[in-house]
C-alpha cells in the first residue's frame, strides 16, 4: 500500500491590484470563488492593498509645493526676477479674477507673478476634479470590500460560501463528519473535494445540507457547492470509530437515508440537464436494516435488507453505484500480512465485547483463508489506542484508525508494513478506483 501524503500547503498570499479587483466583482455578480481565491481574500488587508494612485496623491502636492516656493522667491526677490514675459491686459485680467477666488491677485502683468497661484490654482483643481472624487470612490469601494470580507467569512464558516472547484472534482456527504473526508481533503488540492455535512465541521471548503425533503433547498447547495463539476460522489455513513468492523450502530445513516440522498442526487443530475454521477459508498456491505410487520393477534414478520442487497438494487435503476467496505480491505491486507498463519485478536476486554465476535466473522465472511496449526499472529485493535501496557512487537498487526499514532507503534517493536492505517488504506483504494 501507498503512503498517503499531503499536499505540501503554500502559505497563502494576499490578493492584490487585479486579482483582487476580479474577486470584488465575481462576489458582486454572485459567482463562485475557487477555494485558494477564498483563503487569500480573506487574509487580505483591505487598508495595505486599495490606496490613491501615485498621481492623484503627488501632481496636486508637488503643485502646492511649486506654489509656496514660487511665492515665497517672488516676495523675497521681487522685481530683481526674469519677469518671464509679459501677459495681455485681457488674459491679465481674466488670471486675476481666477486669483481672486483663492483670495489672491498678481503684483503686475509679468508672468512671474501669477505663477506662484497658477500652481496653487492648478492644484485646488487637480484635488478637486480628480484626487477628491477619487479618494470618495476609494472609501466606498473598501467599505464595500470590507463588507464582502465579512459575509464571505460568515458564509464559509456556516457552509453556505458559492464556490467553484475544479473539473472532476469528488463531492464527498459525510454526515456529522468523517475522518476519511478530512484525509481526502488533506492529500488533495484545495478544489478537488467538496465536504457536505450535516453539522458545521472544521473545514473551509463544505456546504451545509440538513433536510433531503426539501428538494429545492439541496439543489441551492448543490449549486453553491459545484456538483455539477463532480467527478464521483462519495457517501460517507460510517461512523470514524466504527470504520473497522462496525456494529450496528456503526453507522450515522440509515439505508433509507442513504438511498434518498442518491434519488435527491439523481433528480438534481436530471434537473441540471447532466449525467447522473458515480456513486462510492464508503461502509459495511452487511450494514442491515430491518422491518417489522406486527399484527393485532400478536404476530410478528421481520424483513431485513442489507446496504449491499440495497445497492444492487440502486445500480439495475440508475448505473454505476459501489460500495467500498473499509472492514474487507483491511481484512484483505491482514489475511496477506497473516500469510498463513493463525489469528488471534488482542486488545482490552472493553474491546474484545465490542470487536471479538464481528472480527471472526467477517473473517468467515471473506473466505479462502485456511490458518495453519503452527505459528500465531496477533492482531492489536482497541477502541482507543494500542495500550501502552500491552506488549507489542515483531509478531503483531496493529490496525489504528489515527494516523499519529504509528509512530509510537513503529517505536515500540512493531514493524512498519505490519501497522495498517485504516483511513490511509481505504483513501488509497479510493483513489485507485477514482482513477478507473
Amino acid at each position: 500500500m501507498n503512503e498517503i501524503t499531503e499536499i505540501p500547503k503554500i502559505e497563502p498570499v494576499p490578493l492584490r491590484g487585479k486579482e483582487l479587483e476580479r474577486t470584488l466583482s465575481q462576489l458582486s455578480a454572485d459567482r463562485g470563488l475557487e477555494p485558494h481565491i477564498v483563503e487569500r481574500f480573506l487574509i487580505t488587508d483591505l487598508e495595505k492593498t486599495q490606496g490613491l494612485s501615485s498621481a492623484d496623491k503627488w501632481i496636486p502636492a508637488s503643485m502646492m509645493a511649486a506654489h509656496l516656493v514660487s511665492l515665497a522667491t517672488v516676495n523675497y526677490a521681487g522685481d530683481t526676477l526674469p519677469a518671464l514675459g509679459t501677459l495681455p491686459p485681457a488674459i491679465h485680467e481674466l488670471l486675476q479674477a481666477v486669483h481672486n477666488l483663492t483670495v489672491n491677485a498678481a503684483n503686475s502683468p509679468a508672468l512671474r507673478d501669477h505663477l506662484p497661484y497658477l500652481f496653487l490654482e492648478g492644484s485646488v483643481f487637480y484635488g478637486a476634479v480628480k484626487t477628491v472624487p477619487n479618494w470618495l470612490k476609494l472609501r466606498d469601494k473598501k467599505a464595500t470590500a470590507r463588507e464582502q470580507q465579512t459575509i464571505v467569512r460568515q458564509k464559509t464558516e456556516s457552509g453556505e460560501m458559492k464556490f467553484k472547484m475544479a473539473q472532476g472534482h469528488t463531492a464527498a456527504f459525510v454526515g456529522k463528519g468523517d475522518w476519511l473526508a478530512d484525509r481526502l481533503q488533506e492529500a488533495k488540492p484545495d478544489d478537488q473535494v467538496m465536504q457536505y455535512a450535516q453539522l458545521k465541521i472544521d473545514s473551509g471548503v463544505w456546504q451545509i445540507i440538513q433536510k433531503l425533503d426539501r428538494q429545492e433547498e439541496v439543489f441551492e447547495t448543490l449549486d453553491r457547492g459545484d456538483f455539477q463539476s463532480a467527478g464521483e460522489v462519495l457517501i460517507l455513513p460510517v461512523k470514524d470509530e466504527d470504520m473497522f468492523l462496525p456494529g450496528d450502530e456503526g453507522h450515522d445513516m440509515s439505508l433509507d437515508e442513504i438511498e434518498s440522498l442518491v434519488s435527491v442526487l439523481d433528480a438534481y443530475c436530471k434537473s441540471r440537464n447532466i449525467e447522473s454521477k458515480r456513486i462510492l459508498i464508503v461502509g459495511r456491505k452487511a450494514l442491515k436494516e430491518s422491518y417489522v410487520t406486527r399484527t393485532g393477534d400478536g404476530e410478528i414478520e421481520t424483513n431485513s435488507e442489507t446496504l449491499e442487497e440495497r445497492v444492487k438494487i440502486m445500480t439495475q435503476k440508475r448505473g454505476e453505484t459501489e460500495i467500498i467496505d473499509p472492514t474487507e480491505i483491511v481484512m484483505r491486507r491482514i489475511m496477506k500480512l497473516a500469510d498463513g498463519r493463525k489469528l488471534t485478536l488482542a486488545g482490552t476486554t472493553a474491546s474484545d465485547e465490542r470487536y471479538g465476535l464481528r472480527f471472526f466473522q467477517a473473517l468467515e465472511e471473506m473466505g479462502g483463508y485456511e490458518p495453519g496449526t503452527g505459528e500465531e499472529i496477533r492482531v492489536l485493535y482497541n477502541i482507543t489506542d494500542i495500550p501502552t501496557e500491552m506488549h507489542v512487537g515483531d509478531n503483531d498487526i496493529a490496525v489504528i484508525l489515527d494516523p499519529s499514532k504509528k509512530q509510537s507503534l513503529v517505536n515500540r517493536g512493531v514493524p512498519e508494513e505490519n501497522i495498517i492505517v485504516v483511513p490511509d488504506i481505504v483513501l488509497d483504494v479510493l483513489d485507485k478506483k477514482v482513477e478507473e
